[in-house]
């Protein structure tokens, strides 16, 4: 299906428009020990907020942020692992307007250093106490409500629910090897067949979680975690993990109320010049190759879900105000 860009491009036009509005904040030098950018004060508390880690993703990065807007995130706490592009630039705005706290940390400043999962627990930690809710992702991860927003579908999640256990859907480059110029959503649409037992991310209540982890959470006794059907109840850890044996994988992904669109490789450019000479991030070893390109670039099922509800939007996403429960 081909997808008009207008409505996309009018609605990252009109936000840039308010974001530029705002403020424009003073340069800020990077720093190879860890530096906290303003965030909100202990007494702050938003009903969402999202962790993420990222290096040079400045193609990418606005997009993520208004995306995540859009499904009711109220805050971001962000780690620069070291980022030499223009994402500091990007994010000042956001800044400005109090929607994000970065932290500038790159790994080699730790001796010895901190693999992934220490630095989520000691950075993103301490923020807990500013929100109820939490998405753990990345930045080439976007997180969706089918129908409702994330934030709408959270409040009807019974207390008893800790974490919330989305599975990925594989994005491949959609054919494009230069920069496509309407967006990552708009531009990868082609995706590999779902699954059974599929790894993924989580959505994760603050209170519940004893520790961060790179896909599922740790949890309090007393909670429990499965995946997000509709009406805010939850699915068995077993239904999507094969224990379904009348559903294939994609009858299983259909009922889920909230997706996870996953993309690993992008476009081809971008992916031989970044992403196989960064390294992964917790250490400067890079697994990413021309044979990981391939397993990745899938092409098998035209998944435009997405897409069609982002260019449904003919306005601007209100910035948060709100930052109670």
């Amino acid at each position: 299906m081909h997808l008009q860009p207008e409505a996309w491009k009018g609605y990252v036009a009109t936000f840039l428009i308010v974001c530029s509005a705002l403020v424009s904040a003073a340069g800020r030098s990077r720093e190879s020990s860890l530096h906290k950018a303003s965030g909100p004060s202990n007494s702050t508390r938003f009903f969402l907020t999202a962790c993420a880690q990222f290096k040079d993703e400045d193609t990418i990065l606005q997009e993520w942020l208004v995306h995540y807007i859009r499904e009711g995130v109220q805050h971001f706490y962000l780690i620069d692992d070291g980022s030499t592009d223009t994402s500091q630039d990007i994010l000042r705005p956001f800044i400005a307007r109090g929607l994000v706290t970065l932290m500038v940390d790159d790994r080699r400043a730790h001796k010895p250093a901190l693999s992934m999962v220490e630095r989520y627990n000691l950075l993103f930690k301490p923020f807990f106490h500013s929100s109820t809710w939490m998405l753990h992702v990345d930045l080439d991860e976007f997180l969706y409500g089918r129908g409702i927003s994330i934030a709408g579908y959270l409040r009807g999640v019974a207390p008893e629910v800790g974490c919330i256990s989305v599975p990925w859907k594989h994005f491949g480059s959609s054919g494009h090897v230069e920069q496509p110029r309407q967006g990552v959503v708009q531009s990868f649409l082609w995706r590999e067949t779902f699954q059974k037992g599929m790894l993924g991310k989580s959505i994760f209540r603050t209170a519940a979680v004893r520790s961060i982890d790179m896909h599922w959470q740790m949890l309090k006794p007393g909670y429990g975690s499965g995946y997000p059907m509709a009406g805010g109840r939850m699915g068995s850890q077993s239904a999507l993990s094969g224990n379904t044996q009348h559903l294939d994988g994609e009858q299983l992904l259909e009922q889920l109320a909230i997706h996870l669109n996953h993309y690993r490789v992008r476009w081809r450019e971008w992916y031989v010049s970044v992403k196989m000479t960064r390294g992964i991030a917790d250490r400067d070893v890079s697994v990413y190759d021309e044979d990981y390109f391939e397993r990745f670039n899938a092409h098998d099922i035209l998944d435009d879900e997405l897409a069609i509800r982002q260019n449904r939007s003919k306005r601007a996403p209100a910035l948060p105000r709100d930052r109670t429960l």
